[in-house]
């Protein structure tokens, strides 16, 4: 996961230097000893007012409550990305936008784990009635279900637990890499540290479209169950699937679309950088996003095969 490229603050501070310190939203000119209302920099009205008050509303969690300042944050840079990137002018603090990062990780794994434990438990059953053994034992412990598999297959249960247990902590890394690679464009070598740092803090915010993710998952859930039911058997049926199917591309499209927009604008408007710049973040983003996906979600998987397969080997 990418941090500030050089001069980091500690996790509780800002990611300016100073507290106090107010700059320029133009020219990054510091303010502090302003006398009038124009940068003597770059001649922009300046208003204080405005520049000292964050438009992040997860920044003010502590007034306006947790859900709702999140709930706003989220639609904020959905819709007004252009917003969140205007507090790159005022102290932004690391600590605030990681912990906003954590939130809409959590958002994502929780109902993405849980669609993995509903089809990894359908397989089992599968697989325990074809080995004779009842899927569906009520009133019995987890421990007598484990004593009834013959004992040579105890190890390969027991590899295979394991194994989903590495499968979330991989699926967790790979959340956590695509929401955090796109900031290592947030700090062009022309820029100061200090706003380096800050342009790095708001890149963060740009994952707010995936908190929407329980609602892809539900209508993944929604579609499958319907496929695997034996209700898709009439014509009317068929097309209530295909809209499922149609309905679950037009949100993970909107999400992934508004997650790339949102890399961009914030880009654009935190770095004051080339088109060239947010152009290359345009195109290299959804590579890196695949690259974090098949490194996390399938080259330590495969690993983690190719350590079991010598295991089972060497009994």
């Amino acid at each position: 996961m990418p941090d500030l490229p050089q001069a980091t603050p500690s996790s509780n501070a800002p990611s300016s230097s100073d507290d106090g310190e107010l700059r320029c939203p133009a020219c990054d000119y510091d303010l502090r000893a302003l006398a009038g209302d124009r940068c003597p920099e770059c001649g922009l009205l300046i208003d204080r007012q405005s520049l000292s008050i964050s438009q992040i509303p997860w920044t003010h969690r502590q007034t306006m409550g947790r859900f709702r300042a999140f709930r706003r944050t989220v639609w904020l840079t959905i819709r007004r990305p252009k917003q969140i990137a205007a507090d790159v002018s005022m102290p932004v603090s690391l600590t605030d936008a990681k912990r906003f990062q954590r939130v809409v990780l959590w958002l994502a794994f929780v109902p993405l784990v849980a669609i993995g434990l509903w089809g990894f438990v359908s397989i089992e059953q599968i697989d325990l009635s074809v080995h004779g053994i009842d899927p569906i034992i009520p009133n019995r412990s987890f421990a007598k279900l484990v004593a009834r598999v013959p004992s040579n297959q105890t190890l390969g249960w027991v590899l295979e637990l394991i194994g989903l247990a590495i499968a979330g902590v991989c699926l967790w890394l790979c959340l956590k890499a695509i929401t955090g690679v796109g900031s290592y464009f947030f700090h062009p070598r022309n820029l100061s540290i200090s706003r380096q740092n800050r342009a790095i803090a708001l890149s963060y915010y740009a994952c707010a479209p995936l908190a929407w993710t329980p609602v892809s998952v539900a209508v993944f859930a929604a579609l499958t169950w319907f496929s695997l039911s034996n209700w898709a058997d009439t014509l009317q049926e068929y097309h209530i699937g295909f809209l499922l199917g149609g309905l679950l591309f037009i949100v993970v499209a909107i999400q992934l679309v508004a997650w790339w927009r949102c890399s961009l604008v914030l880009l654009k408007r935190t770095t004051r950088c080339s088109g060239a710049r947010v152009t290359a973040l345009g195109v290299s983003l959804p590579f890196m996003w695949i690259f974090c996906a098949v490194l996390a979600l399938g080259v330590l998987p495969l690993a983690y095969v190719f350590v079991c397969v010598v295991v089972l080997s060497l009994r």
